[in-house]
């Protein structure tokens, strides 16, 4: 490059351009003599042009370090090595330390040039990147800042492709032992989805989501997804989660993976906690029940021996009085004949008494179809005896209903309530010896029930605590009691027959009021019941198993929770106050995780709390109040399902 002459203008002109430049520049001779130097450099070297101007460059007084932050010596500066080396091209970034160590970065580079005379100058350049190296710092310092919080983290953190891994936090190597760094990472598994091991669960990513590639899809889209990592003969769990990011023109994604183990324990655990302790309370119930016949045998042998005296009593007389007609010499074919006959008919009604008390015992469950007043009457024909003596009248009033129910279990609920009718007015008879005892019984149909309703003048319960408490177990009221009796009715009814047992007080004395629901097809849905009050949980799951293709129960929203995880309900019916998660965050939760459309049903006992109303109607929640209908309930969602099918 030649360096033209200049007039007097152009030097002016020059002149102020040179100085105005935000770059330092020096120019030096052939032999490294500074002839020239604008203001941007004298300011750079603090210094003046008179003590700059005509010294050699490498007199320059400056204390320089590389990016090392290691001291330099003028020798290695491009404008020492550019003279040295003549034709070439050198730029190095250096730092010229100033007082109280502070540093100003510098692009320091040199060229070569000629003027018109083919004389040789050259151009050293000073580019100030004090901004640009402290952006760097500052860069380098949040890196390291950001990589000691991703390293802080106690979930795994991963930077892939989808199909490996870019980069990674240290907590990946402390489920992976085997390997010490990404590298090693890469090289034996490639991509962390690798790992995912089959668990046949709910919400599980698969090796068949792995090989088509739909993993990644599937956890950018939803939170909800989890994995099963096998590691040195054990199962981690995690939950696992992905979002987009853009690097350097590529699609990157971020993973998580937080560990969940203990909380997947803790649910198996859980889950086979329920399962053992519905055992053991199927198992109590068994051996309840079986105590509650036990105790109604008792009963019943009384029964029969009543029955049997007569009839034994008449064999006996009409064993002597053929004794006689044969002193006599009146026995003859036609009186024998006549006798067998009444003999056989005594008989035949004791092996009747017999075999019904033996069929009532019996512990086969099947289903059969009776008819409900004719198996009154059976119950009845055997406490005949013990009513009659007690002076107590019973009648039955209503059509004979047929059902397909296990009619054994049937009786013995039967039994149960007559007796403790039979009992209630034997103890009025004991103060007043004149009082006329009845038992009313009336079977009457429904559209989806049958009721049978059991009436007795019996003075009733006094006390609404002990009328709460009747159907509780070992509750009792009299000196003998068991207090199983009704509890076990209740169970057969609710538990196995389907139905609803329930009692009140009337004018007289006491009604039980058997409720059986009829045989029908059951809804095909998963329904849910959530509340925290015990007895409302049990009620609503006794009915609504019967309705429904499946039903489960949790007496805590939490416990839901787990349930809705592994479980797509079409309908959950959840109380609005509970403690630690009210409805209201649960019906939030399962509408987060569910897969399928699901009806949400609430209820509450807020009655006509407009706020509640105006917030359930906003997120289109149908509320029932407490006490509540579980028929109301059900033609609810047998209407919402008609609707959806049209």
């Amino acid at each position: 490059m030649a360096i033209p002459s200049l007039t007097s203008g152009e030097k002016n002109i020059f002149e102020t351009i040179y100085n105005s430049i935000s770059d330092g520049i020096i120019i030096l001779d052939s032999l490294g003599k500074i002839i020239q130097i604008n203001d941007t450099m004298v300011k750079i070297l603090q210094s003046s042009k008179e003590k700059l101007l005509n010294i050699s460059y490498e007199n320059l007084n400056l204390n320089t370090i590389n990016e090392d932050n290691q001291k330099i010596s003028l020798d290695e500066h491009p404008g020492i090595l550019g003279i040295k080396n003549p034709h070439q091209h050198f730029c190095k970034v250096l730092g010229i330390v100033r007082e109280k160590h502070d540093v100003a970065w510098f692009e320091s580079s040199i060229k070569e040039v000629f003027n018109q005379d083919e004389i040789s100058y050259f151009i050293v350049t000073f580019k100030d990147i004090s901004e640009i190296k402290r952006m760097a710092v500052i860069q380098q310092h949040n890196e390291e800042y950001l990589y000691d919080i991703l390293n802080s983290s106690r979930s795994i953190i991963i930077l892939s492709d989808g199909k490996e891994i870019r980069h990674t936090n240290n907590t990946l190597f402390e489920y992976f032992i085997d390997v010490r760094n990404t590298q090693e990472f890469k090289e034996k598994y490639g991509c962390v989805c690798n790992t995912f091991i089959n668990v046949h669960r709910k919400n599980y990513i698969t090796e068949d989501d792995v090989e088509n590639d739909s993993w990644i899809e599937k956890i950018t889209e939803s939170n909800d997804y989890k994995v099963a990592v096998e590691l040195s003969e054990f199962i981690f769990y995690f939950s696992i989660s992905a979002s987009k990011v853009h690097q350097e023109n590529k699609e990157l994604y971020v993973i998580t993976l937080t560990d969940i183990t203990d909380l997947e324990t803790y649910k198996n655990t859980l889950e086979n906690r329920i399962k053992n302790e519905l055992e053991k309370r199927m198992d109590q119930e068994k051996l309840m029940i079986q105590q509650s016949k036990m105790a109604a045998m008792g009963e019943m042998i009384g029964a029969i021996a009543h029955q049997w005296k007569q009839p034994l009593n008449a064999i006996s007389l009409q064993a002597q009085t053929l004794q006689f007609a044969y002193e006599d010499g009146e026995l003859d074919e036609t009186y024998i004949n006549r006798y067998e006959g009444k003999i056989e008919e005594k008989i035949r009604f004791m092996t009747d008494t017999i075999n019904d008390f033996k069929n009532f015992f019996s512990p086969n469950k099947i289903k059969t179809t009776f008819g409900i007043r004719n198996s009154i009457e059976k119950v009845l024909e055997i406490l005949k005896p013990q009513l009659v003596k007690k002076r107590i009248h019973v009648e039955v009033s209503g059509d004979d209903i047929s059902i397909v129910k296990n009619e054994n279990e049937f009786k013995q609920v039967l039994i149960n309530i007559i007796n403790n009718a039979k009992d209630a007015i034997v103890s009025l008879m004991e103060d007043d010896p004149s009082y006329k005892g009845f038992i009313n019984i009336n079977v009457a149909e429904h559209f989806d029930r049958i009721s049978i309703v059991i009436k007795d003048n019996g003075e009733g319960i006094k006390s609404q605590k002990v009328l709460d408490n009747i159907f509780k177990p070992h509750f009792t009221t009299k000196e003998e009691g068991t207090g199983i009796g009704l509890y076990i009715s209740k169970l057969i009814i609710e538990e196995s027959i389907g139905g609803k047992l329930s009692c009140k007080n009337h004018q007289d004395g006491l009604e039980f009021n058997i409720e059986v629901y009829k045989e029908t097809r059951k809804i095909e849905k998963a329904i849910l019941v959530v509340d925290d009050d015990v007895s409302i949980t049990d009620n609503l799951h006794r009915i609504f198993r019967h309705q429904f293709q499946t039903c489960y129960k949790a007496y805590s929203a939490n416990e839901a929770k787990l349930l809705l995880e592994d479980i797509d309900f079409d309908v959950v019916v959840t109380d609005l106050i509970m403690p630690d998660i009210d409805g209201f965050e649960l019906i939030s939760y399962a509408k987060k995780v569910a897969k399928t459309p699901t009806l949400f049903i609430a209820v509450s006992s807020y009655g006509d709390d407009l706020e509640v109303r105006e917030k359930l109607e906003l997120i289109n929640i149908k509320c029932f109040d407490k006490p509540i209908d579980p028929s109301k309930i059900i033609e609810y969602i047998k209407v919402q399902e008609n609707i959806t099918k049209q």
